[in-house]
């Protein structure tokens, strides 16, 4: 059951919920660089659509979403989580760039010929991390370490690219309303063995 008050009328709390989500995120030479290489391969496929700005770039880990517990309550206990975390840091490495398919919007998005094996296993320790701390998680069985870099009107063909690679030092804890441009960093960590 939601802490919030909710009457008929007025708007759904759960309608509004925010993303909250664990993510890796590329320092900003790096994620200048990013952006960089996404409008190339817009301007270069005519591409029409939406660029993710290169402050909002980032690689989603792990979202969180339990519409009966207020976002800041949730939000306090991951922050512990995050603190919890022992990881030492990695290197991440893109060598594609795909479309997703899907409805209206096809992402266009950096992959890596390996899988993100890299990724996957960080992911899989803040899993672990969550359930030693008694929280349990419904965790699609697919995950495909990816980096959105805009959200195009039309799918195209793979685009093979030079290797993006950069060592993964920290990670966040992030909260974004659908619709808003603004993704809010509600903790921070070094990554650290």
């Amino acid at each position: 059951m939601s802490d919030q008050l909710w009457l008929p009328g007025f708007d759904d709390p759960v309608a509004k919920y925010p993303n909250i989500y664990f993510a890796l995120r590329p320092d900003a030479q790096f994620a200048t660089h990013i952006a960089r290489a996404a409008v190339r391969d817009r301007d270069l496929f005519s591409l029409q659509g939406k660029l993710i700005e290169a402050p909002r770039l980032h690689i989603s880990l792990l979202g969180i979403h339990d519409p009966r517990m207020r976002p800041d309550k949730m939000i306090a206990g991951l922050r512990a989580i995050g603190e919890s975390v022992r990881e030492a840091p990695f290197e991440i490495h893109f060598d594609r760039i795909v479309s997703f398919r899907g409805g209206k919007q096809k992402p266009r998005v950096l992959v890596s010929d390996d899988g993100g094996a890299a990724i996957k296993s960080f992911q899989r320790a803040i899993i672990g991390v969550l359930a030693d701390a008694g929280v349990s998680l419904s965790v699609r069985r697919e995950f495909t370490p990816h980096m959105t870099l805009m959200y195009a009107t039309t799918a195209i063909s793979e685009v093979p690219i030079e290797p993006i690679r950069w060592m993964a030092t920290r990670f966040a804890l992030i909260e974004s309303v659908i619709g808003d441009r603004r993704h809010n960093v509600r903790g921070e960590w070094a990554l650290r063995a």
